[in-house]
């Protein structure tokens, strides 16, 4: 810093003296141009040449100058940068000092923290050891309780597996039972059809010998059954039911039988417009009078019976002549549905009779009524039921086996 303010100063001082020699230069040149003008090349010359050193020293003086106040700048520069960098390393030092306390520091926590770690580590070993070995005995235990539970539902299913199909079992042998009373009783192949079906269909989820033994057997029974003829009963009991409906009108024997005094009286009432006309021109007492004797004298008339007739029919014995055939009739339909052969043809064969006893035999209605009772009479439908009791057997042998071996 004082080298700056001597640069200064002899600045200073070099202007001074520079502008008080172009004073008195100037001051000098003025009168010698006012004087002579021949001289003034020779004196512009001459401050030319001045000027000339003058600008050279004060070029040179202010490259010096200059020169050291740039040096001096730095030289300044350069100290302040060096107590920087002291002031860098003394912080770097302090710095170097506090990473030393703070490694060692970090050095004692790691060998505090791994020994911390360490029994920590062996004290979770422990930990861990003593839990799995809880873990494999629980574990262990629980194996023997669930493998006790999986063997008491197992079986608990078999039991009910076994009760299902002993269930089912008794209800095929039901199905057989009822198959066989219906074949024996009424032959009703259909239902037995039917119910041999079901039971094969229900004894296809059982495998063992017996069973198979028994879905041959019921192949067998359905394979008679479908050999049956069957005729078309429906069509013949619809007949009969249209029989019956008829029989309403049927004339009863005797209904068609008319007196001869009825047809006279029907031709007279066919003419009342002309006797009223004629009995106008009478005197009213003959009118009356004779109006009498015509009414007593048809009261009695006689007539000739060539054939002996029977009498009419009272109403209750009409109500029982039309029920007695209905009846017969509706005897003959329910044997045809049971397949009763036997008592079809007898059931038949009453209607006929009664039907020819107490009807009009020569009318029209009766005679067709007739004709179709004897198409009917002519169905022939009897068979020899076959027989299922062997499948039966068989079934009852199994149920019976089964309930024994539980």
């Amino acid at each position: 810093m004082p080298d700056s303010d001597t640069e200064k100063d002899s600045t200073d001082s070099i202007q001074s003296v520079d502008s008080s020699q172009d004073s008195t230069v100037e001051k000098a040149a003025l009168p010698n141009v006012a004087r002579n003008s021949g001289r003034g090349i020779a004196v512009l010359g001459l401050v030319v040449a001045v000027m000339g050193v003058v600008l050279s020293a004060y070029t040179f003086y202010v490259t010096q100058v200059g020169g050291r106040f740039e040096l001096g700048l730095e030289l300044g520069r350069v100290d302040g940068i060096s107590r920087q960098l002291d002031k860098v390393v003394l912080k770097n030092e302090s710095l170097e000092s506090s990473l030393d306390e703070a490694r060692s520091k970090s050095l004692e926590i790691q060998d505090k923290t791994r020994s911390q770690i360490s029994a920590v580590e062996s004290e979770l070993g422990l930990r861990i050891k003593t839990f799995s070995d809880q873990q494999s005995q629980e574990s262990q235990q629980q194996r023997k309780e669930l493998d006790a539970v999986a063997g008491a539902l197992a079986e608990m299913s078999s039991r009910i597996v076994t009760a299902e199909q002993e269930w089912q079992l008794n209800e095929i042998g039901y199905l057989l039972e009822l198959a066989h009373q219906r074949l024996t009783l009424t032959g009703d192949i259909n239902l037995a059809q039917k119910a041999l079906l079901i039971a094969d269909d229900r004894l296809s989820g059982f495998v063992s010998p017996e069973i198979l033994e028994i879905r041959r057997s019921i192949s067998d029974d359905l394979k008679k059954i479908n050999k049956l003829l069957v005729s078309d009963f429906s069509a013949t009991a619809i007949d009969l039911s249209t029989l019956i409906h008829k029989i309403a009108g049927l004339p009863l024997k005797g209904d068609n039988a008319r007196p001869s005094w009825e047809n006279v009286q029907l031709e007279e009432s066919s003419e009342p417009d002309t006797i009223a006309a004629e009995k106008s021109d009478q005197n009213n007492l003959l009118a009356w009078v004779e109006e009498i004797f015509g009414d007593v004298s048809r009261l009695i008339q006689i007539r000739r019976v060539d054939q002996t007739q029977l009498p009419k029919l009272e109403s209750s014995q009409r109500f029982l002549a039309y029920e007695n055939l209905r009846l017969q009739l509706l005897a003959g339909q329910l044997a045809l549905l049971r397949r009763d052969q036997e008592v079809f043809e007898a059931s038949i064969q009453q209607s006929r009779a009664w039907l020819i006893a107490y009807f009009e035999e020569p009318d029209a209605a009766v005679m067709s009524f007739d004709r179709r009772l004897v198409e009917i009479s002519e169905i022939k439908f009897a068979w020899e039921v076959p027989s299922i009791s062997k499948t039966l057997d068989l079934m009852r042998e199994e149920i019976k086996r089964r309930e024994q071996r539980l």
